[in-house]
């Protein structure tokens, strides 16, 4: 019973995540607790790659808005988890994807963890020469609780509200220090949906992962997603 409960909170967090992405534009092919395949799976240029998407690689493959094949990792650990430069699921799940031997791809990782600033300055692009773009989001629902609003409109401003894309630039507040004994990094994140997108600022610790922003942003949020609808 264990391993079902725990395949159906996956299941339920992966629709969060693909809910988000067909709300920015991307086209779903497969994701790895699909059971059935989608017309675009079938596709001569998808086909090949369909067996990467299975959770130790990938667990989403899309075209995104630009119609690039977009790799999306998902990490939904059951405690808070804080994701440094060299991380294991991030180096290997790029890697895996080598053998695609497609141009301009798009990589999205996804974690309900910290995204720190050492893991995000890294030079990706560089370092996987076949990644022509990578971006990193970080999620803060509750996968259970958020599938039993009903009303659809509040259950995706819900969603769309708590998975921030977190720019990659960070400037060192030498005057702000953390209780660890590190600096607080300034950094910004977006709220995104429909090509709109609400740019907010936040600090991070770059040593122990601690995050912290002003009280005004979950209200500027609300006001973005006023907008948002299922229409």
């Amino acid at each position: 019973m264990a391993a079902t409960a725990n395949q159906r909170s996956r299941f339920l967090h992966l629709r969060v995540i693909i809910d988000y992405l067909k709300t920015n534009g991307h086209r779903i092919a497969h994701h790895a607790l699909s059971r059935t395949t989608t017309p675009l799976a079938s596709r001569d240029d998808i086909k090949p790659i369909i067996s990467l998407i299975n959770g130790e690689n990938a667990d989403i493959l899309t075209l995104d808005s630009s119609s690039r094949k977009t790799f999306i990792k998902v990490i939904a650990a059951e405690g808070l988890i804080a994701h440094f430069e060299g991380d294991n699921a991030l180096n290997e799940s790029l890697a895996s994807l080598k053998s695609v031997n497609m141009d301009n791809l798009h990589f999205i990782f996804v974690t309900n963890g910290i995204l720190t600033p050492s893991l995000l300055e890294f030079d990706y692009l560089n370092e996987f020469q076949f990644i022509k773009e990578v971006t990193f989001l970080e999620t803060r629902f509750d996968s259970t609780a958020i599938h039993k609003i009903g009303n659809p409109t509040i259950y995706l401003r819900k969603a769309i509200s708590q998975v921030r894309s977190i720019d990659r630039n960070f400037v060192e507040d030498t005057t702000d220090k953390c209780e660890c004994g590190g600096n607080f990094m300034q950094g910004s994140y977006q709220i995104c949906y429909w090509e709109k997108h609400l740019k907010l600022k936040y600090s991070i610790c770059n040593i122990c992962g601690i995050e912290k922003e002003s009280a005004e942003n979950a209200g500027t949020i609300m006001n973005f997603l006023q907008g948002l609808t299922t229409a």
